[in-house]
């Protein structure tokens, strides 16, 4: 089994977090060990934190967490077929250890196929929600996931059910927006898309029954699972397909709720 390696860019980490003037000076490069294997990291990136036993593809949604109480920046991120998410204090030199993992939320999903599992995560007015696959139907579920009384206790309302699912052109990650709405990217292969006619970026009610029906902001998508928000823009990537090339652009969320079609993406190679 491999091990994955988290790595972060203290600056832009510490941008997203409101670091103080504590934070480390030198992001040098950490690699005891030759652990990297000959890959090439920039000077800017370090390793905080080496997770034992995970895949390629199991540690996704990597994203700033809210400081400690002692203003320490942490970093969150999605364990795809164990759906959890978690959370580590970045150290301020050397790296985190696993007993300084924090469990955030699990979830029961499905990980059958290459793109099943807890998929997307997101925080609205403190409240966190997930996308993921049902392990009992591969219905594609977002909802709000809190922990309860015990360390292991969790529950989740569903949001909105998108449906089946297939092994792979799943989607599912989330962003939120600045008035409070959920932004889910969804892809071709699910129930949803089929009958809708191509992947689409979906904004949904956070607090809406799980029959709503999401309003599309842009379609014509394989599998728009990497995008963020900036400013009014939400920047996309859309999944190639065979030979095609990955593409991505910006769609404007000032637009108002007409809806748009893919934009004209830009090629980012083969």
């Amino acid at each position: 089994m491999r091990s994955i390696l988290a790595f972060v860019s203290a600056a832009a980490l510490c941008a997203a977090s409101a670091c103080g003037a504590d934070s480390p000076a030198d992001p040098s490069v950490t690699d005891p060990g030759g652990a990297l294997d000959g890959n090439s990291v920039d000077d800017g990136a370090r390793t905080i934190l080496r997770i034992p036993g995970s895949e390629p593809g199991d540690v996704i949604s990597l994203r700033p967490g809210q400081p400690t109480d002692d203003g320490t920046p942490t970093v969150e991120w999605i364990d795809r077929r164990e759906g959890t998410i978690r959370s580590v204090a970045i150290p301020s030199d050397g790296e985190a250890t696993i007993d300084d993992i924090v469990t955030l939320a699990r979830v029961d999903v499905g990980i059958d196929g290459k793109q099943r599992g807890l998929l997307g995560h997101a925080v609205v007015d403190g409240v966190r929600y997930a996308a993921w696959t049902d392990p009992d139907s591969n219905d594609l579920y977002i909802g709000e996931v809190q922990r309860l009384d015990g360390p292991d206790e969790f529950f989740g309302r569903i949001v909105w059910n998108a449906g089946g699912t297939a092994g792979g052109a799943v989607g599912g990650h989330l962003e939120a927006t600045a008035d409070g709405a959920l932004i889910l990217g969804i892809g071709q292969l699910t129930d949803w898309a089929d009958d809708h006619g191509s992947g689409a970026l979906l904004r949904l009610d956070p607090n809406g029954p799980p029959d709503q029906e999401p309003e599309v902001l842009s379609d014509g998508y394989v599998n728009p699972f990497a995008f963020t928000i900036v400013g009014d823009d939400l920047w996309v990537a859309d999944n190639a397909v065979g030979d095609d090339t990955e593409r991505l652009g910006p769609i404007d969320l000032a637009a108002g709720s007409d809806r748009v079609d893919r934009p004209d993406l830009e090629a980012t190679g083969t």
